[in-house]
């Protein structure tokens, strides 16, 4: 398993987890219960037990995922920021996890066809992989080494410390290698990954590497380390490359272009993509006016919050229902705005579009603009809670598992679980 630390800053993973004994409180056997029938009893309290922990943990899955879908519509509906949208035109995407376009007030419309082959890719050069907290391979003392990077070369002075408190680990070591190499020269940035892998006694070691890569997705810049002082970039393998830079290839239309940034123009048709992942050659852009997909926009958007709010509510015994007071309070703060652009909400707080918004959009676009996705419209006040909830431990959201029930005659048919209910559970780590 690998993860990845960025910003050089090591960080030390802590797994808790509930006690697989703690003394479960409120439950006495009945007098006179045999052995056996204590025996069935907690083999039944730890299958249904593990049951219900797998069934909350994929809920919460579920819903992490929804809250995904949610914000990624929220990029997608976007009303142009101007007074009128009789000019304005769309571009819409087949697939916009892979590719989004923007039209100007000339694109052509119908449908076009893309086709992207690859991406810009940056060189990337990767370390040695070393024992984690081992100790450094090298001397103490200064070592020196030029980082070229284009044309211009800057001079990077790194100290190893071998005893005493601040005796540097081979993760030490590299981080700070890395802090240097940014400081030298804000084109490139530098990040750790960490592995854990058997050594040869099998015996399982962590182990870290350094990452140097240039830093804006296809910035056309080669760079390379050059030892003057010492030998720490031929010890520590700081020129490997496990990438070389390449262009990204599209093709639109049955032309192919080539560009060093994954965002680019195709100006015959004045529209500009950005390419986010390879795709095959049936992907599509169209362009169509702008009063046209907004609309249809607009319920996709409205059916993502919609669904959301009834996911909560079909699935309380597993989500905490502050989740739901936070997006109902940021719904209730627009209500009158709402009226004026035509929603209208429910008592459950779903939302529906009326004959009014369709008028507003076409009279006042810039109110809609400001009310729905604004610097501080509702939805982007919405997807800001939600963001809020991906970054939060599972814990703080998800409910306590209250009771798990059996039939089984002499059992009690309750027992308080708490927050053992997700002992072991790792989830969008």
């Amino acid at each position: 398993m690998s993860s990845v630390i960025n910003n050089i800053q090591a960080a030390r993973l802590v797994i808790s987890s509930w006690p697989a004994n703690k003394e479960r409180q409120g439950f006495k056997l009945p007098a006179g219960t045999q052995l056996a029938k204590v025996y069935n009893y907690n083999q039944a309290l730890f299958s249904n037990s593990t049951i219900q922990k797998k069934r909350q943990a994929q809920v919460i899955l579920d819903f992490q995922r929804r809250i995904q879908d949610f914000l990624a519509e929220i990029n997608l509906y976007d009303i142009s920021d101007r007074t009128s949208l009789t000019n304005a035109r769309a571009a819409i995407s087949s697939a916009p996890d892979k590719i989004l376009a923007t039209a100007s007030d000339t694109t052509p419309f119908g449908l076009h066809h893309v086709e992207i082959r690859n991406l810009t890719y940056p060189q990337t050069n990767v370390s040695a992989k070393l024992i984690t907290t081992g100790a450094v391979s090298l001397d103490a003392g200064e070592y020196v080494f030029d980082l070229v990077v284009g044309e211009d070369t800057t001079a990077v002075d790194v100290t190893v410390v071998k005893t005493g408190y601040g005796a540097d680990t081979n993760l030490d070591l590299l981080s700070k290698i890395g802090r240097e190499i940014m400081t030298a020269d804000d084109r490139l940035k530098a990040f750790l990954t960490l592995s854990t892998e058997p050594d040869a006694d099998n015996v399982l070691q962590d182990r870290v590497t350094l990452n140097i890569q240039v830093k804006e997705t296809g910035q056309e810049v080669k760079f390379y380390l050059n030892d003057t002082t010492g030998d720490l970039v031929e010890n520590l393998k700081l020129n490997h490359q496990l990438s070389t830079a390449w262009s990204a290839e599209v093709i639109y239309d049955n032309l192919a272009y080539e560009s060093n940034s994954n965002k680019l123009e195709i100006e015959k048709d004045r529209i500009a993509l950005e390419l986010i992942k390879p795709t095959t050659s049936n992907e599509s852009i169209s362009v169509e006016r702008e009063l046209e997909a907004l609309p249809r926009q607009a319920q996709n958007l409205i059916k993502r919050y919609n669904d959301l709010l009834q996911f909560l509510e079909d699935n309380k015994n597993d989500i905490k229902s502050t989740i739901t007071s936070e997006l109902r309070k940021n719904q209730d703060n627009f209500l009158s705005s709402f009226r004026q652009i035509g929603l209208k909400t429910s008592d459950d707080g779903q939302i529906e579009l009326t004959d009014r918004f369709f008028q507003a959009l076409a009279a006042e676009p810039e109110k809609v603009r400001a009310v729905t996705n604004g610097s501080s419209g509702f939805f982007i006040e919405a997807g800001q809670i939600l963001e809020d909830v991906l970054s939060r431990d599972i814990r703080n959201y998800a409910q306590p598992a209250e009771t798990i029930s059996y039939t089984r005659s002499g059992v009690p048919d309750s027992f308080p679980g708490g927050s053992a209910l997700f002992s072991g559970l790792s989830l969008l780590v």
